[in-house]
């Protein structure tokens, strides 16, 4: 299952939580320091032929958009330019992410993204939830100048045991959200 796949049953309900499956998923890919690329030193032409494929046929995963960022500065264009999968969790700091999502990520396609947090406590520090999902938003929009056809955004709450804030609520967030995303795509059509 891929984690747009997950994020899509997350969203009816047919999944566990993001955080429990997620890690237990991708537990190798942390532990291992993923996969080895040294088939690609075996010849000039296997390397010419295949030195793209690591970055458009796999999903990068960023638990920050600080890390992001420093990824995508790595990254030569042609690298960049291929990259056609991203996964986003809790990405709930500050990045500049803009202009190199515009710059380098010209193949993104599928953009998902998880975010768990205790609303709850942290809207003591925003005043309102309101305030502070345009916050946690701002963080996630800069993917908006990227030609995003799929995006799935799951929130959920992990401090609301009682309900205080609806299910519905989180649901609208979640489409205005991926609305954003894909309509410069949609715009192009």
């Amino acid at each position: 299952m891929t984690d747009f796949e997950e994020a899509m049953q997350i969203k009816k309900g047919t999944a566990m939580r993001v955080g429990q499956y997620y890690k237990r998923r991708h537990i190798d890919c942390h532990t291992t320091g993923g996969f080895s690329l040294s088939v690609l030193q075996t010849c000039r032409e296997i390397h010419q032929e295949a030195a793209l494929l690591p970055y458009g046929d796999n999903v990068f995963a960023f638990f920050e958009p600080p890390v992001l960022e420093e990824f995508l500065r790595l990254l030569v264009p042609a690298q960049a330019h291929v990259i056609r999968s991203i996964t986003l969790i809790n990405p709930l700091s500050r990045s500049g992410l803009g202009t190199l999502v515009e710059n380098k990520l010209c193949g993104l396609r599928q953009l998902t993204c998880f975010m768990e947090f205790d609303e709850i406590k942290r809207m003591d520090s925003f005043g309102t939830s309101e305030v502070y999902r345009r916050e946690q938003a701002s963080n996630i929009l800069p993917f908006e100048r990227a030609p995003i056809v799929e995006a799935a955004v799951v929130v959920r709450n992990t401090g609301d045991a009682q309900g205080k804030v609806s299910r519905e609520l989180y649901n609208e967030w979640e489409e205005d959200i991926e609305e954003r995303l894909t309509s410069s795509w949609k715009e192009r059509q």
